[in-house]
C-alpha cells in the first residue's frame, strides 16, 4: 500500500482512473471546456502563484484530472493548493476526493467532486481549480513555460474532465509562462518596508559601521546616489533628503522600478515591498 493513503483512499484513486482515463474519451479537444494556466513576470530567488483555471460552458462536471510539466532547472513547485472553486464544488464543501502528485518537472491532480455522484461543477468562467506556488531558479532573461502535460503519474493520467454523464472529454488547454526579470526596488528603503523613515540611515550605518548585516539581501537599495558604491555618502544622503531638503535618492524612487545601472557590480536578490 502506498504511504499515508488508506483503503478507502487507494478505492477512490481507482475511481478516479477509471473515471479519467478508461472511460471512452472524445479524441478532439471540446471547447465546451478549457483548462488555462496563469502567466506573469518574476524575478529570480523569488515565488509565484499561478493559478488553474477551467471555462465550462458545457454539461456539469463530476471531476477531472490535470497535468502541468515545467523545466526543472527554471521552476521548483512548493505547494499545489485546491482552488476556491475547488474548495466548494461540493455544495459548498471541498471535493470528497483529490490526489496530488509533484515530480521535479510538473504536478498532476485527479479530483472527484461528490463520491455519491449528486454535487458537480457547474458551468461557469473562471473557475479556480488550483493554486500552485513556484520558487524560481532561472536567470533574469529566460521564460518558463507552463505546459498542460498527460506524462505525470504511475500510470499516466490524460487532462481530461468527466460529465456528470460519466463521458469523459478533453478539454481545450492553454498554456502559460512566466518571464524571469530583474528585480524590482526603491532605493533607499534599506528596512524594506515600503516608506523612507529614521530608521533606513540608521539600519544603513548599522551595516557600514557596527557590523550589522542585510538579511533581505538588496545592495542596490544601499547604494543610494547610485554611484556603485556602498559608503557613507549613502547615509549622508538620506539624512539630508529627510531633514535637510536634499535630493532624493536617485530612481527607482519613490515607486518601485529596476536598476538603471544594472551593471555596477551591486545585487538585489529579493525587495519584499515591490512586486
Amino acid at each position: 500500500m502506498m504511504p499515508g493513503i488508506d483503503a478507502l483512499q487507494l478505492y477512490l484513486l481507482g475511481v478516479v482512473m477509471v473515471l479519467a482515463a478508461n472511460l471512452p474519451l472524445s479524441a478532439q479537444t471540446n471547447p465546451d471546456y478549457q483548462f488555462s494556466i496563469g502567466s506573469g513576470t518574476v524575478s529570480p530567488f523569488n515565488m509565484v502563484d499561478l493559478t488553474v483555471c477551467l471555462d465550462s460552458s458545457g454539461e456539469p462536471l463530476a471531476g477531472w484530472a490535470l497535468g502541468v510539466c515545467h523545466d526543472p532547472a527554471q521552476l521548483q513547485i512548493m505547494m499545489v493548493a485546491m482552488g476556491s472553486s475547488s474548495d466548494i464544488a461540493n455544495d459548498g464543501s471541498a471535493v470528497d476526493f483529490r490526489i496530488v502528485n509533484i515530480e521535479p518537472n510538473g504536478f498532476q491532480v485527479s479530483v472527484l467532486i461528490d463520491n455519491s455522484g449528486i454535487h458537480t461543477l457547474p458551468s461557469g468562467i473562471g473557475h479556480e481549480l488550483e493554486v500552485v506556488t513556484y520558487a524560481v531558479l532561472a536567470p533574469v532573461g529566460q521564460v518558463a513555460t507552463l505546459q498542460f502535460c498527460d506524462t505525470l503519474g504511475q500510470p499516466p493520467i490524460a487532462n481530461v474532465v468527466v460529465q456528470e454523464s460519466g463521458a469523459s472529454v478533453t478539454p481545450v488547454q492553454i498554456s502559460g509562462s512566466l518571464e524571469i526579470v530583474p528585480v524590482t526596488f526603491i532605493r533607499g528603503d534599506i528596512q524594506q518596508d515600503g516608506d523612507i523613515t529614521i530608521g533606513d540611515p540608521i539600519a544603513l550605518l548599522t551595516i557600514l559601521f557596527i557590523g550589522g548585516t542585510d538579511e533581505l539581501n538588496c545592495e542596490d537599495t544601499r547604494d543610494v546616489n547610485d554611484d556603485a558604491q556602498v559608503d557613507l555618502a549613502d547615509p549622508i544622503s538620506l539624512l539630508s533628503y529627510l531633514f535637510s531638503s536634499g535630493a532624493m535618492p536617485v530612481a527607482p524612487f519613490p515607486a518601485c522600478g529596476p536598476d538603471p545601472t544594472a551593471d555596477d557590480g551591486l545585487s538585489c536578490d529579493v525587495f519584499t515591498p515591490c512586486p
